[in-house]
Parts: C-alpha cells; structure tokens; sequence
C-alpha cells in the first residue's frame, strides 16, 4: 500500500507541477498588467473600499481559488500531450512547453478578440492603448476562425506526434489517452468543474492499473452511450394538458434599445434588417408605437403587467424589495403567471441586459438570463483582467467551458448566437404544448458588441478612434464626439441592428423547420429606443423625452394562419407598451377582473373610435449621475449619483437596491412626464424654479427644437390636464401648482 501512495504521489505530481507554476504565472500576471475598476464605462475605484469590505472578502478569494482552478486544468489539459512525450521535465523541456502553451494560448486570445472585440475594450484602450495599432491589424485583416484553426492545427500536430512516437516504441497506453481526454473533453463542454478534479485525481490511478485495449474500447463505448442518453433526454419533448381556448404558441422577441427608425434603415443601398423587413410583409405593423418609459427594468414591468410604472411603483433599474414585490401580486399580475392558469409553459432567454429577470417575480416557469448583484459585478471584476482564459469562459472552445454564469453578463458578450441553441432546445421540447417564449436580444443595447464579421461589414475600415468596435456611455461626460466619431457610433449601433436581425432570421428559419411558424402568434419589439447624438439629445436613453428615437420602437404582430382579423398592413393609430397584455388576453379569449390602462390592438382598424384622438404616456428612469453639461441636467431636481444613491442588501442576493424612501420619493418626483399625441407632444419638467412645460410638433419638429408651449395655449393646456388626469388615476397623484405630488413612500 505504501509502495502504491509513493507512485500515486510521483504519478501526480508529474501532472500538477508544469500546469500549476504555469498556472500562476498567467493568474498573477494578468492581474498585475490588466486589473480595471470599470462598469460600462464608469469608473468604481470610488467604490473600492466597499467591494474590499468583510462582507466581499470570502467571495473574492473563492472566485480567485475557482479562477485558478480552472486555469490548472485547462493548462493541464492543454500541456496534456507535451508532458507525455517528453516524461522528464528540465530547463529545455520547461521552456520548450512554454513556449508551446503560449502558442496555444496566444492563438485562443487573438481568435476571441476577432471574434469579440468589445470584451476586451478595457484591455486595448484603458489598459495598454500602445497595443491599438495591433489590434486593428489583426481585425481588419484576419478572421478568427484563422486563430482557431491554428490553434486546433498546433494542439492536434502534438497529438500525432505522441501517437506516432507511441507506436513506434510499441506502447500500449494510448488507447488510455482517448479515453481520458474523451472524458475531459465531455465535461468540459457540460462544465461540470468537481467531477474534472475528480478525473484529473483519478487519472494517475488508471495509468497504474493499466486496463486491457478490450475494456478500455468498452470504456470509450459507455461513455459514448451516456453522451446519448444525457443529449436525449435533455431534449425530450413535452406535453401539457390544453385549457387555454386556443393553443397557438405566443412568441416575443424583443430587442433592447431598437429604434422604429432603424428598421429598412439603407446602408450602402442595402437594408440593415433584411429578415425584418420580410417579417413585416407578413404582419400588421403599428408606425407610432411608444413605450412607457426608457429604461429595461420598469419597461418590461410595464408590458408583462399592462399597467404604468407609476402604479406597481418599479419606476427604475434598482427598485426596493417592496417595490418588485408588487409585480407578480394579485394586484399586479403578470402575463406569464396567467397564461400559466391556462396551461401554457413558460419561459425567458435573454443574455446580458436580461439580468432584470431574475431580479423580480416575472413569473416564468423558467429563467434563462444573467444576474445583476453586488456580487456578479465582483466576479466579473475577477474574471475580466485574465484575457488568456477568457476564450475558453466564454465558450468559444467546444461550445463549452461555461463554469461561470456570471461571463453571461458581461456587456460585451450580447451575442444572441449565444442563447439560441437553448431557445431552439426549448421550441422543440415544448412544441406540442401551449408555450410563452420570451427572447430578449442584448447586442443593441450600449456598448452596442455586434461580433464578428457584422462589426467588419459596417463604417470606415481604416477609422482608429476609441469607438470602433463599441461605445460605452459615461453619464457624467457631455461633451460630444467629432463627426467622425458621431458617425462611426451609429455604424457601430446599425452593425449590432443587423446582427439582431440575423440572429431574429435564425430564430425564425427554426419555427419554420420546426413547423409551428404558421400557426404561432409572434410580436416582435423593442423595449425602448436610443438616442445618437441627434441634436442636443446625447447618446443613451431614459434621460429625456425629447425627439422621436428615445419612446418609440418598432411593434410587429404576426397572427396564425387560423386568425380571422386583419393579419396584414401598416396601423397609424398610436399605440403603447401597455397595449400588449390586452391584445394577447384578447386573443387568446382569456378573461381577467382588472380593467388595464392599455386597449387591444386586435380591435384596429375595426375600432378607430377608441384610438382617436389617443395621447399615450412615457416617462424618463433615473438620472445616474448629477454632473455634466446636458440640457437635462440643467433643468431637474437634483439628487445624488447612483453610487451614492445605492445600497447593497445582503439578504437579497446583494442586489442593489435603491432603499431610501426620501432617496424615492425623490426620484420619482423629479422625473420628466410626457404625452405624445399623433401631432403634438407635451414635456412635464419639475425644477426647483417651478414646473416648466415643453410641447412639440412632431409632424414638422422630430428633434423637438422648437417649444410651443406659449404659442398654443389651448394644445398646451389640454395635454397637461390629460396629464394630470392620468397621473391621478394611475398613482393617486395630487396637482399643486402643477407640481404631480405622489403618496409618500413609508418604507
């Protein structure tokens, strides 16, 4: 037994020894050379001393720990056939393999930076911008699948070597290789990290007690069988019990920040959104859909509720425990818990701008989308500095790798080829059931990551300004770029449309390959829109109400082929977010007790009388920082940025909440109302100085240059008591010098 642990011992320990030195060689180094303090674009060093803080330190060092695991076992993995060939390690061998592995890893990194240019922002320009130059040469004239190819070239040719040198000295242990690395591989791809450890610790036994060729051929055999029955029974269809009174499948495809106006957008002479514009052809298209307010969170609180974020009160991105509690009460029920009532599955897949999901109770069965937390942005702030691992995180390896959720959350990663094979999988196990399926595309939203080629295909391929690949936006800068920065923002944002639209024309080629297209009943929208530097307006959303790019999206409706309605053409009537619920209810003949503010657009154009005349409701989120020259900030209610703002709960996940009642109260005060009309639209803005009123005429001022407010009293005055009204029913608001004064938040 002793003679067994001396040999286990040495048969280990040539297995850790290269892989761990190498290990903490990349771990140590990567920090020291590329470690930032940065969110989307903001600057958190303020915040420093609190990620530091007790309460931080045991998930720091446990992330660090998994982090530097996981190196060892790739670099073990990787080091795999270099270690066997040469048995005996010495200053040649050393060098010789790493030599090899900075190959290996130097080719998976500039693959991924092709592939992914936005992840890797900070490194190139905050970190090491002497490194630009070569940045742009290796994505203006390289593909990444070049880096990938070579990478796969490489690490084979070390395998054929092995064999080769193997069977020319007779050896019989290289059947036990294939049936090792096999098992690697496999759980590799599932990212199953405790049994990896446990295989790695195996292996030197299995070396020890060499098996026969027959029983390791029997090995290899069950191994393949058990990657059979794990892929079919993970992609088994279902059925359920039909009580809804039709069972069409309800598909929403959402993207965020998506413009009306980008939609058949020319470039070049080519349309941006090719498979948009044929899904339009076959769908009743509504041209003057808004939403009820710019910002994720309480948008989609708005369209799965039907009702105003001024009622269920998640009026921003970080809502206090009580005030997600409303969502998914019987006060405020969601379309998802009652189409569950109805016997209907249902589920949401989103990648990083999903992270609202689940932050509150949406009510779906199932929830495929990143979080957001204290916590997350920590492990991405660990994860972020080891660029050399990053390539295999993030999956681009085998489709695998995946032993941190939180890498799905990275802003740069809204690559929705990412979340499709999931989305496909749960199409094709849920087809012959009633289903809700939600998708929720991110590569729209700032920094705006559209991946390789769409972000090649888009503006000046010799451009070398910081905004090439994305462009982050920092609240509290308001000065505005060049020209020629302005114009390659938009290239970049029109780069990530167009990726959506591909990503949206995949999705769709798969409900038709899967047959249930025609028979499904499909909005396609966005949660809200974006400016881009039209006039005064900035960059971003959910800051002002000005123009027409911030409110209103793009809303397509595609009935089943059994619907006996208007299926097809363009609506003109106005339309909001809060439509949505009544029109699928509608639909579906599902009745409820609660009277919602919105109308069902399966009554146009049957039912003009109801949308004539329509005004609809938006409002601005929360302003993140107090600095900076913009026009909004000039003419608000000030209040503190949102890192001082914030607390972090820790019995909630350390989510970040905004708990403060004079902190909401205050936030929801100051916020800019506004009521679009199909010719006019009015502007509330509550200063200090009073309360100043904006209209517009959208029909012949889009921008919103030009203030009627003096001009038409009579417009003016009527849109500001329909305001008013509003705000009375929906919030129990009362008008003091019109000033909208809420109920005081207690808690």
């Amino acid at each position: 037994m002793l003679h067994l642990l001396r040999t286990y011992r040495k048969e280990l320990f040539s297995q850790v020894y290269l892989p761990f030195l190498f290990s903490l060689f990349f771990f140590v180094s990567s920090i020291a050379l590329n470690a930032s303090f940065r969110l989307m674009g903001v600057d958190l060093s303020e915040e420093l001393g609190s990620i530091l803080n007790k309460d931080y330190a045991g998930y720091f060092i446990l992330t660090s720990a998994k982090v530097f695991l996981i190196y060892f076992l790739i670099l073990h993995f990787l080091l795999f056939p270099f270690k066997l060939r040469f048995q005996k390690t010495n200053k040649s061998t050393f060098f010789l393999s790493f030599f090899y592995l900075s190959i290996l890893l130097g080719l998976g990194f500039l693959g991924s930076v092709c592939m992914y240019p936005q992840l890797y922002g900070d490194f190139f320009y905050l970190q090491h911008p002497y490194l630009l130059s070569f940045l742009y040469f290796i994505t203006n004239y390289f593909s990444p699948h070049l880096y990938y190819s070579l990478f796969v070239f490489v690490y084979g040719s070390s395998f054929l070597f092995l064999f080769y040198s193997a069977f020319k000295k007779g050896e019989e242990q290289i059947l036990s290789y294939v049936v090792y690395l096999s098992l690697f591989l496999l759980l590799y791809i599932y990212s199953s990290l405790i049994p990896l450890v446990v295989l790695f610790l195996l292996f030197p036994l299995y070396k020890m007690f060499q098996l026969s060729n027959k029983k390791q051929v029997a090995v290899l055999f069950l191994i393949f069988i058990s990657f059979l029955s794990f892929y079919y029974y993970d992609n088994r269809s279902t059925e359920t019990k039909i009580t809804a009174l039709n069972k069409a499948p309800l598909i929403w495809i959402v993207a965020d920040s998506l413009r009306a106006d980008r939609i058949s957008f020319l470039y070049k002479g080519k349309s941006i959104t090719p498979n948009l514009d044929r899904f339009k052809k076959e769908s009743l298209s509504f041209e003057d859909h808004h939403v009820t307010i710019a910002r994720t969170f309480p948008s989609w609180a708005d369209m799965l509720s039907g009702e105003y974020s001024m009622s269920h009160k998640i009026r921003h991105m970080f809502p206090s425990k009580e005030e997600k509690n409303n969502l998914g009460s019987g006060f405020f029920p969601t379309l998802p818990q009652i189409l569950k009532e109805h016997g209907f599955h249902t589920a949401v897949f989103s990648n990083f701008a999903g992270d609202i999901f689940p932050r509150a109770n949406f009510g779906f069965d199932k929830t495929e989308a990143p979080n957001f937390s204290a916590l997350v942005i920590l492990v991405q702030k660990v994860l972020e500095p080891q660029v050399f691992l990053m390539p295999f995180l993030t999956g681009e390896f085998l489709g695998g790798g995946k032993f941190f959720k939180e890498v799905d959350g990275l802003p740069g990663l809204g690559d929705g080829r990412r979340i499709l094979p999931e989305i496909r999988k749960y199409i094709r196990k849920n087809k012959n059931s009633p289903f809700f399926l939600t998708t929720f595309f991110s590569v729209t939203h700032f920094p705006y990551s559209p991946p390789y080629p769409y972000y090649k295909q888009f503006g000046d391929p010799n451009y070398r300004g910081q905004y090439k690949f994305f462009k982050f936006v920092d609240p509290s800068k308001s000065t505005k770029p060049s020209k020629k920065d302005m114009e390659q923002i938009r290239n970049v944002f029109n780069a990530a449309v167009h990726t959506f639209d591909q990503e949206f024309g995949e999705l769709i080629r798969y409900l038709k390959e899967e047959g249930i297209y025609d028979s499904s009943f499909i909005l396609v929208t966005g949660d809200h829109g974006e400016a881009l530097y039209e006039g005064v307006h900035g960059q971003g959303h959910g800051e002002h109400l000005r123009g027409e790019n911030i409110s209103r999206v793009p809303l397509f409706i595609k009935y089943p082929s059994s619907y006996t309605g208007l299926k097809k053409g363009q609506i003109e009537e106005m339309s909001s977010s809060i439509d949505l619920l009544p029109t699928i209810l509608d639909y579906y003949k599902i009745p409820t007790h609660k009277n919602f503010p919105g109308l069902s657009l399966n009554r146009l154009p049957n039912q003009k009388s109801k949308f004539t005349d329509r005004k609809v409701y938006t409002e601005t989120g929360i302003w993140f920082s107090d600095k900076g020259e913009h026009f909004f900030q000039k003419e608000r209610i000030m209040y503190p940025n949102i890192l001082k703002l914030h607390t972090i709960i820790p019995s909630e996940g350390f989510q970040i909440m905004i708990t403060k009642p004079e902190y909401k109260d205050k936030i929801a005060f100051a916020k800019h109302r506004g009521l679009i009309g199909k010719q006019y639209k009015l502007i509330y803005i509550p200063t200090s100085d009073g309360v100043h009123f904006e209209l517009f005429d959208r029909l012949k001022d889009p921008l919103n240059t030009q203030n009627l407010w003096n001009s038409l009293p009579v417009v003016g005055k009527a849109y500001k008591d329909e305001l008013f009204e509003l705000c009375k029913k929906a919030e129990n608001a009362e008008i003091i010098n019109d000033y909208i004064f809420i109920p005081p938040i207690t808690k």
